[in-house]
């Protein structure tokens, strides 16, 4: 089975924590992180921790040099 998933622009979504606006909610969902200091992932290799996936693989790819398996690598912690 296919899933779509849509997201619906809004305009002047707001940051209850600092003056920031957002179009999407997943942008605003994703600036939250920032405010809130969850990490959900964890590199594999130093156990640092990261809000974002994307920064996460970032991490392991400049200071471990690991390629594309960096995108394995990566400890998930969905609480």
């Amino acid at each position: 089975a296919i899933i779509l998933l849509f997201q619906v622009r809004i305009a002047g979504l707001s940051c209850q924590f600092c003056p920031m606006m957002f179009e999407w909610p997943f942008l605003l969902q994703r600036h939250m992180l920032k405010h809130t200091g969850e990490k959900r992932f964890k590199c594999s290799l130093c156990n640092k921790e990261f809000g974002r996936k994307d920064n996460c693989i970032h991490h392991m790819r400049m200071v471990h040099k690991a390629g594309d398996e960096a995108k394995q690598l990566f400890i998930t912690n969905y609480t």
